[in-house]
């Protein structure tokens, strides 16, 4: 992996996010809320309320909101608020993790923590 040994510039955990469960004509509703940047993420596309989840997690970490605010998030950390532009090129290279108690996203893909399930 190329992002071996490089040390994440900032992790987003469940810890992070508010979530909502409920049910809607049987099916097990999961929303996810990124409260630093109000990205939503929902999911009611399986069965099992952990893997809706872990879907909507990832609806929330693809949003537009959310890529935003790492954009934001980057600059501000690396002292750089003035350069947005610049920092965004550069940050397509930074490590970030995004993970929960349950897994992590690994160059886009979902990994399971097969421990905690």
């Amino acid at each position: 992996m190329k992002n071996e040994g490089r040390k994440p510039l900032f992790s987003v955990t469940k810890a992070d996010c508010k979530w909502d469960n409920y049910e809607e004509a049987g099916s097990k509703c999961v929303k996810c809320t990124h409260t630093a940047s109000g990205a939503i993420g929902k999911s009611e596309e399986n069965q099992s309320q952990s893997e809706n989840e872990q879907a909507a997690f990832r609806y929330m970490a693809e949003s537009p909101e959310f890529k935003a605010w790492v954009k934001l998030e980057t600059a501000n950390l690396s002292g750089q608020e003035g350069e947005l532009e610049e920092v965004t090129e550069q940050s397509i290279h930074q490590k970030i993790d995004v993970k929960s108690e349950k897994g992590s996203w690994e160059d886009g893909l979902w990994v399971a923590d097969l421990d905690q399930e």
